[in-house]
């Protein structure tokens, strides 16, 4: 990563760095979406249960679920995944899912995509290198 940052002009570095941390930050909300999924349902249960003037009722359910994704969202939780990014291994767990989607999608509708290949990613990264891009 670092001697591909040294070819690229800083504005693009910018743009990497932003895309990556965004990156990160979609899967810290699919994390936090997981794992405080039973009090987003309480709270929206409590939503649609009260009327506009009355929503101070779920401001305890609300407050339960800001302190799980509080507890998700760190600083440690983002070096993790910056880590694992660095790694590659966002990459692959990328390409585990989209191959378990396809896979899904090959079995639900025969011939749909009878020429995926789950590998795409790599061979184009390795075809931009050879490139010097």
């Amino acid at each position: 990563l670092e001697a591909m940052m040294e070819r690229v002009a800083p504005h693009e570095q910018r743009k990497l760095l932003n895309r990556v941390h965004d990156g990160i930050i979609q899967r810290m909300r699919e994390e936090s979406t997981r794992k405080c999924w039973t009090y987003v349902q309480k709270y929206e249960q409590c939503v649609n249960t009260t009327n506009f003037f009355t929503h101070k009722k779920c401001v305890p359910h609300k407050d339960a679920l800001n302190d799980c994704v509080h507890e998700v969202n760190t600083e440690d939780n983002y070096q993790k995944y910056r880590v694992a990014f660095l790694r590659g291994e966002l990459l692959k767990l990328h390409e585990e899912r989209l191959g378990t989607r396809i896979e899904a999608l090959k079995s639900s509708a025969p011939g749909v995509l009878p020429n995926f290949k789950i590998d795409y990613a790599p061979r184009y990264a390795e075809t931009m290198m050879d490139l010097g891009q």
